[in-house]
């Protein structure tokens, strides 16, 4: 892993789509003192802070963005969220009495699985995977050994976890913990006391992230997150087909599309969601541990956590209607991809594994899980060469005629049994099983789906990204480029998020992609509301006949690494730059208020025309604007204002900073903002509240009477933040001092024994 120092990372896809844009945007919020809760630079803006895949709570990113460059502190964090999943999961396979190197092929298993070696472009996963054994094995020990301080760590792991987002992988780690004491007590293990313990250290792990939990659980409410329809719920498993990959994980990896379309579609996944292997010589030793029937502590458990969410993974295909019903109870839904509980199976048989590296392990217990573990390989091939013959399946052809990355399985898999055997009749070291895992493990990781190169520097290594920062007055840029502008400082018209976007948001991409495909006015007026200046599109555009736009064909190597490419599109491609209409102003004035029954003329009126000085609202909107509404007492305001002896032509917003405004006006006007009327947002003019108002399809709008020189401040406070701050500002404290204190107890006993040996040594007279 130590080229992510020295700048080779995974390029393109979603680190470069959305990661590392949302760490530029919480470095600049971390730098200038604020809490990034909102971000004017996501299409119309977005609750940043709630969306969660920012992380703006979790301390070790609030000290690397603040301090680092936004590309180095994205490769350090990785490193040491990975060198400490490794640490996590060898020190919980000792607390289940794995001997070193059995703990240290569990680590090595874990840490470098096809679950890991697909997810290494999420940051989410690999950062929140770290705590899955960390807090497991804090709760071994305090069911071991009980203590305040033990149950604290418990706590604390699971509040981190909580604290990174995402939320898919806390379940199962908030699940596994309570399923551990449960296991303990059960079998008489553990005192039943510290199982209601457990119960407490989640509760308390949940305060210590009760922040953006409260954040995250409101964007959800308004976004629909939580209704999930029945497709949504079925994409994205893990096809029962594939059986074969644990042994043969090249083959599947040589499909002619790559790790999308095609195949894929066909079997309603990815290559990028689906992969399920741990290695030979882990998967051989897994076999041995399955064959162990020795007690121990959690090695029952994972015998029956392995095959269940093996099932839960594959269940879409083979029991759809049972997969519905079972993703239709609290929470279990909200595991999006059905594929991924195999990173639960993945552990089990990573600890399985590490177990089943004990001489203590009987021979026949062990000759059994060897041989079968040879026969497991010899299907395999037999089923997976039966698979690459199947219909629709369209393999790379190699030079050999053989389909891909057979040799190589039968090498590995034959050096596997032979040093595992030779292990067991002590001709080799037990070390030498976990170099040669690694070996294969690392070479398959970096040969993944997930693209491995070197770090690309924005905008310096973009001709387009440069050409677009070098202009003194520009609004959102939409196109193909997706978060990617916020890397600039540049808001972005086509905002790529892990929550769902809010329609208007929806409805700008849309616009700009139709304005793209046809010559049409209409999509222009509302980009022009929306403040979308520019696009780039990596595709011919219709639009080089409007006298206000012009286009600049670039090549971009940056952007032919980092951006999607479609399945029709050549590598190297030709990069349009376009500039549209100019937009209206971000913050502008407006002195007209038309209203109307319903969105359908709504949408009418807006695609019609745009007249700055007009806003348009439907019906029920809450916007109390009587006084700017035409009526025949009044049917020209600027005309009364003039007889009145006010100048409306000097109405202007004289300052705005995005999130205050001064406004000179001569009577009633209507300051608009180019930003999405959302939750949480409150107004003052001049220090009095005032009501916000929804206009123009979305964007925010406050009325302002009177004449002269007003401010307009606006602040955006999500429900329950405050509740939620000071909840884990509690906790915390509770934490250090739980722990501080505990970690400086002494025991009684040995208290009373260093008492009678110093009584001891001064004898009678003392």
């Amino acid at each position: 892993l130590g080229g992510l120092w020295v700048g080779f990372e995974p390029a393109g896809g979603d680190p470069d789509r959305i990661y590392r844009p949302l760490k530029a945007e919480l470095a600049g919020a971390l730098r200038g003192g604020e809490w990034p809760l909102w971000s004017d630079r996501l299409g119309l803006g977005a609750a940043v802070a709630a969306e969660s895949h920012i992380a703006a709570f979790y301390p070790p990113n609030r000290l690397f963005y603040r301090v680092f460059d936004v590309g180095f502190a994205y490769r350090a964090l990785m490193w040491l969220h990975l060198v400490g999943l490794s640490a996590a999961t060898y020190a919980y396979a000792r607390s289940l009495r794995a001997e070193p190197a059995g703990a240290a092929l569990a680590a090595a298993a874990f840490t470098f699985c096809g679950f890991q070696a697909i997810h290494a472009s999420h940051e989410p996963f690999y950062h929140v995977i770290a705590y899955l054994p960390f807090a497991l094995w804090r709760a071994e020990v305090y069911l071991e050994r009980g203590g305040a301080a033990n149950l604290a760590w418990t706590a604390a792991g699971l509040g981190a976890a909580c604290l990174l987002g995402h939320y898919q992988i806390q379940m199962w780690t908030f699940v596994l913990v309570m399923a551990t004491g449960l296991w303990r007590v059960l079998r008489g293990e553990s005192r039943r006391g510290r199982l209601w313990g457990l119960a407490a250290a989640s509760l308390w792990g949940l305060a210590l992230a009760a922040a953006p939990l409260v954040l995250s659980a409101g964007l959800a409410w308004e976004t629909g997150q939580y209704a999930r329809t029945a497709e949504e719920r079925m994409y994205y498993g893990y096809p029962p087909s594939h059986w074969f990959e644990a042994a043969w994980p090249l083959l599947t990896r040589g499909l002619r599309t790559g790790a999308e379309g095609g195949y894929w579609d066909r079997v309603a996944t990815t290559g990028y969601e689906a992969a399920f292997y741990v290695g030979t010589v882990p998967l051989i030793m897994a076999f041995v541990g399955f064959c162990d029937r020795r007690g121990g502590r959690g090695a029952g458990m994972w015998k029956l956590i392995t095959p269940a969410t093996l099932l839960l993974a594959t269940m879409p295909y083979w029991a759809p209607k049972l997969h519905l019903a079972i993703t239709a109870w609290p929470l279990v839904g909200s595991f999006r991809c059905p594929s991924r509980h195999t990173l639960t199976a993945s552990l089990g048989l990573s600890l399985l594994a590490g177990r089943g590296l004990d001489r203590a392990v009987s021979g026949r217990a062990f000759w059994s899980g060897w041989v079968g573990s040879a026969i497991w390989a010899a299907a395999s091939i037999a089923g997976g060469l039966a698979w690459s013959r199947g219909a629709g399946v369209d393999l790379n052809a190699g030079t050999s005629g053989l389909p891909p990355g057979l040799v190589w399985t039968l090498a590995v898999w034959f050096l596997g049994l032979a040093l595992t055997a030779a292990w067991r009749v002590r001709l080799a070291p037990a070390w030498t099983a976990v170099v040669l895992a690694l070996g294969e493990l690392v070479t398959l990781y970096y040969t993944g789906p997930t693209h491995w190169g070197w770090a690309i520097e924005v905008p310096r290594a973009s001709p387009v990204l440069s050409n677009l920062a070098s202009k003194p007055s520009l609004g959102r840029v939409a196109g193909v480029l997706d978060d990617l502008p916020m890397r600039c400082g540049i808001a972005t018209g086509s905002p790529y998020l892990g929550f769902r976007l809010a329609p208007e948001q929806t409805l700008m991409m849309m616009l700009a992609e139709t304005a793209r495909a046809a010559n049409n006015p209409e999509p222009r007026h509302w980009l022009r509301r929306y403040g979308v200046s520019h696009a780039v599109w990596d595709r011919p555009a219709a639009i080089l006949e409007a006298a206000q736009e012009s286009v600049i064909e670039l090549t971009d190597p940056a952007l032919d690494a980092i951006v999607k490419r479609q399945s029709d599109t050549a590598a190297r491609r030709v990069w349009r730059l376009v500039t549209l209409e100019p937009p209206l102003p971000f913050a502008r004035l407006a002195h007209r208020v038309n209203v109307v029954g319903s969105k359908a003329e709504l949408a009418a009126a807006l695609t019609s025309e745009v007249d700055p000085d007009v806003v348009w609202t439907e019906a029920g909107d809450r916007f109390a604007a009587a006084r700017l509404t035409p009526s025949a007492s009044t049917p020209d305001l600027a005309r009364s204002a003039t007889q009145s002896g006010l100048d409306r032509e000097a109405d202007a917003v004289l300052a705005w900073d995005g999130r205050a405004a001064l406004v000179r006006h001569a009577g009633a006007c209507a300051l608009v903002i180019a930003r999405l009327h959302a939750e949480g947002w409150s107004v003052r003019v001049d220090g009095e509240p005032a009501a916000l108002g929804r206009v123009d399809g979305g964007l925010q709008c406050v009325e302002i009477s009177g004449n002269g020189v007003a401010r307009v401040d606006f602040a955006y406070q999500p429900w329950g933040f405050r509740v939620g701050l000071i909840v884990s500002m509690l906790a915390t404290i509770l934490l250090a001092v739980v722990i501080f204190v505990g970690s400086r107890k002494v025991e009684p006993g040995r208290v009373l024994s260093n008492v009678r040996r110093r009584f001891t040594r001064l004898g009678p007279r003392g």
